[in-house]
């Protein structure tokens, strides 16, 4: 179980340093295409960039459900008092397989994309390299990681929603939604609190659960 575990931590760090490179070096195509006339750039190069994008994206969504499921199978091996070691190992060693090769697919995509532009447009883009690409994208910055996730389950009553609190530096937001854009990627650590955990450090706004996220430093 302990192998299992360092597996998994090694895999998940592993994944964000590749996305941070893929989004510091690389040309998201969502990114490209809406800046497209700040980057001064010709139909032909819009035709070519969408054809790379759509020609990748029925592959891309494929492999992303199965490797869904895949996830799914994992947690439900490892959720159980004792947890059968050689079955669980299995099932990762199949989800990292289909992993590299969805990361494979985006590398070539993005490397395609970056490779249309000439170095003045790339310049231009380059301003816009920290904007939050939505995760319906197939460049999503977590959009195929499977082991950074955050889940609320509702309760009985629709209205219980927790308390979020981001930490970014000295500055302190609380807010009772999770913000739509709030980029997964600047997330250094989080923190669940409950109970009375939760209203002894937040009073009343606690009394539904808190959640702490600290961003990175900038």
């Amino acid at each position: 179980m302990r192998k299992l575990l360092l597996i998994m931590m090694v895999a998940a760090a592993n994944t964000l340093l590749a996305q941070d490179i893929f989004q510091q070096k690389l040309y998201a195509p969502d990114l490209v295409l809406k800046y497209r006339e700040e980057a001064s750039l010709s139909a032909d190069q819009v035709e070519k960039i969408k054809s790379i994008y759509n020609g990748e994206l029925a592959a891309y969504n494929s492999k992303k459900w199965d490797l869904d499921a895949m996830m799914v199978k994992l947690e439900q091996l490892i959720s159980v008092s004792k947890v059968d070691s050689k079955a669980a190992m299995a099932q990762l060693e199949k989800s990292l397989v289909l992993e590299a090769e969805i990361k494979k697919m985006k590398l070539d995509m993005l490397l395609k994309v970056k490779n249309l532009l000439t170095p003045a447009q790339q310049e231009k883009l380059d301003v816009h390299k920290d904007e939050f690409v939505n995760e319906r994208s197939i460049t999503a910055p977590l959009s195929d990681n499977q082991r950074v996730s955050l889940r609320v389950k509702p309760g009985k009553d629709p209205d219980a929603k927790p308390l979020y609190v981001i930490i970014d530096g000295d500055e302190k937001r609380m807010t009772g939604e999770l913000p739509a854009d709030l980029d997964p990627n600047t997330i250094a650590s989080m923190e669940v609190l409950k109970g009375t955990t939760a209203t002894d450090k937040y009073g009343k706004q606690g009394k539904n659960g808190v959640i702490i996220i600290n961003l990175k430093k900038k």
